[in-house]
């Protein structure tokens, strides 16, 4: 009975050791947008083991959840591989590596406007076509300034790539009054 009531608590113990980790996908052949924030570690995590992170070429990250993960903010293009190294109690370990592609951030530039106040609608303008775009004003991609008072309005355009990478741009549409309307008046 002791022997079966033992087997049953190291059963136990040996499955509450061994926690899931919330980095649910492979890295293996991931694209990350550069500027993005990735944690990463073993899909399962052994407390009995430690865990040694590289990256090649060099790129800076911090340690988490006590040494089992790492957290990278890639802010530099190109390609990686990431080595995890799980190391036992008697010194044996094992290697993994992961290659991950870092592909450029979306930028966004919106270039700023000024109309007339009563103009008719215009199209706006940003270096990234296909961009969706929001703002007092906006109806599409144009601007519509009818029923608008004089003032600044703030027009915002925001992509997502085909890698994922989503940008977001704002720009200003200037709306000036249109000047009081002349009276022709004459000598005599």
């Amino acid at each position: 009975m002791k022997k079966l009531f033992l087997t049953l608590i190291i059963l136990l113990l040996s499955s509450i050791l061994y926690a899931q980790v919330p980095t649910p996908f492979l890295a293996n052949g991931q694209q990350k947008c550069l500027g993005s924030t990735v944690i990463y570690g073993p899909s399962v995590i052994n407390p009995a083991y430690t865990y040694t992170y590289s990256i090649l070429p060099a790129q800076l990250f911090t340690s988490t959840s006590g040494g089992t993960q790492i957290q990278v903010l890639w802010n530099v293009i190109g390609v990686y591989n990431i080595s995890i190294t799980a190391t036992d109690a008697n010194g044996c370990t094992s290697t993994s590596v992961s290659t991950v592609t870092i592909v450029p951030a979306v930028t966004i530039i919106v270039t700023n406007q000024v109309v007339c106040q009563g103009s008719s609608s215009f199209a706006l303008i940003a270096n990234q076509s296909g961009v969706t775009w929001s703002g007092t004003g906006v109806v599409g991609n144009n601007f519509n300034p009818a029923g608008l008072a004089p003032g600044v309005y703030p027009v915002t355009a925001t992509f997502t790539d085909a890698n994922g990478c989503a940008g977001t741009g704002t720009g200003n549409v200037t709306i000036t009054p249109t000047p009081p309307t002349p009276t022709l008046n004459s000598d005599n």
